[in-house]
């Protein structure tokens, strides 16, 4: 199924007399990802593309100025025309000669998995959980951590913004154009603020992992705390370390030395469970069961 979704992903109708393809609803304009038209419906919504043509072939250059934004004109005038009746036919927009190939259908997977939510990185082999760090309750896709989480539902009401609108697409750029649609140029700008932020604090979530061993490298004692605030990397560190010294303080003797991430996945491990929690959470002499292995991991003599 994948395989076949590469394949529709990256064709489009190279256009012969244009009889057979549908202006508004078929993918012709040289233009991925999408390679459809996002103007305005001005001609009849089931027009074809012949419609756009003179007796002789060439592009009607005044109804393709007067129907679609000047990008867009700007396109389907570029479009190659001929005075030969030939037929539309599908091709791969991604190879030279329009045919599909190994090479093309690799560079189309690679464009569409580009996701940098929680769900595409999980399918890409990223040892990241696939929920939303925010609601905990959905697969985090573009459209999840932009429009359709829960907790964004009051914001998106609030500012009058896209109310019952339907927000398609299965990345940031498809989804992007279809909230443009019918949008002032001031509620655009508005709109792109607001998705920002949302995308700058889904960003900005903090786990912290702290956990403290005795010299053979028992647990002591561990801890998981979700940070809900926007700090940078810099800061959150320092965060990190400044409730770890907190926690270490109640036992005595305790030594504080710096080791890197690989050196001590099981903090790592505790970090991420941290974002999945609504509150700091801690274990006396234990970790939470899946950073057992860890735990095991870093104890002195494991390698």
């Amino acid at each position: 199924m994948w395989g076949r979704e590469i394949v529709i992903a990256g064709s489009r109708w190279l256009i012969g007399d244009g009889s057979s393809v549908c202006i508004y609803s078929d993918s012709w304009l040289p233009r991925p990802t999408t390679f459809k038209v996002y103007s305005s419906v001005m001609l009849n919504p089931g027009a074809k593309v012949e419609s756009l043509k003179l007796a002789n072939g060439g592009c009607n250059e005044g109804i393709v100025r007067e129907s679609f934004s000047s990008k867009e004109a700007s396109l389907i005038s570029s479009i190659p025309c001929s005075s030969r009746t030939l037929p539309d036919k599908l091709m791969c927009h991604f190879e030279k000669f329009g045919c599909y190939s190994v090479k093309s259908g690799h560079h189309m997977a690679m464009f569409l998995s580009f996701n940098p939510s929680s769900s595409g990185l999980a399918m890409r082999g990223v040892d990241v959980s696939p929920s939303c760090s925010v609601c905990k309750r959905w697969p985090e896709t573009t459209v999840h951590a932009l429009w359709s989480c829960p907790a964004l539902k009051e914001i998106w009401a609030q500012c009058g913004l896209l109310n019952g609108a339907s927000v398609e697409g299965s990345n940031l750029l498809d989804f992007m154009i279809s909230c443009m649609k019918g949008l002032l140029l001031a509620d655009m700008e508005l709109m792109c603020m607001i998705i920002w932020k949302f995308w700058f604090r889904r960003n900005c979530l903090v786990g912290i992992g702290i956990i403290i061993r005795d010299n053979l490298g028992e647990v002591l004692a561990s801890s998981a705390q979700p940070v809900g605030a926007q700090f940078t990397l810099a800061v959150a560190v320092a965060l990190a370390v400044f409730r770890g010294l907190l926690f270490a303080r109640d036992y005595p003797g305790c030594s504080v030395a710096f080791t890197s991430r690989m050196n001590n996945l099981a903090a790592h491990g505790l970090a991420k469970i941290g974002l999945s929690m609504s509150c700091d959470m801690f274990w006396m002499e234990e970790v939470p069961p899946n950073v057992v292995l860890c735990v095991l991991g870093d104890r002195p003599g494991s390698l």
